[in-house]
């Protein structure tokens, strides 16, 4: 499957399940939401913890990875 340009609006599809989940129950629910979110922030997430922070914040690394050629493009 290919993936699909960055949009901000688009679901957590990169974060596992488990951690989706725990990122949703604290208001996280959309790329944008993540994007906000610092290692310490992630971090005090329960449900997180030291493994989940690392997946999680690859995950949001990624997508700023993502969304920096269409901010330079527009």
């Amino acid at each position: 499957m290919a993936e699909t340009p960055y949009d901000s609006t688009r679901e957590l599809d990169r974060v596992p399940g488990q951690y989706r989940r725990a990122l949703y129950l604290r208001g996280v629910r959309t790329v944008d939401d993540l994007l906000e979110l610092s290692d310490e922030q992630i971090r005090a997430i329960r449900g997180i913890g030291e493994r989940g922070t690392a997946i999680v914040a690859d995950a949001r690394d990624c997508y700023a990875a993502d969304r920096a050629p269409t901010e330079r493009a527009g």
